[in-house]
């Protein structure tokens, strides 16, 4: 019974590598949104 358990929890968990994936994204979408706020800083001040 126990081991069905453990097999239900893990089956609701998302795999290791999908949360890593999901951070890398995050901060790539970050990364990309902080390179347009400078390019648009620097469009400014022309």
């Amino acid at each position: 019974m126990t081991s069905t358990r453990r097999s239900m929890a893990a089956a609701r968990r998302p795999p290791r590598n999908r949360e890593m994936s999901d951070l890398a994204f995050i901060l790539l979408t970050v990364a990309v949104f902080a390179v347009f706020a400078l390019v648009v800083k620097a469009v400014e001040r022309l």
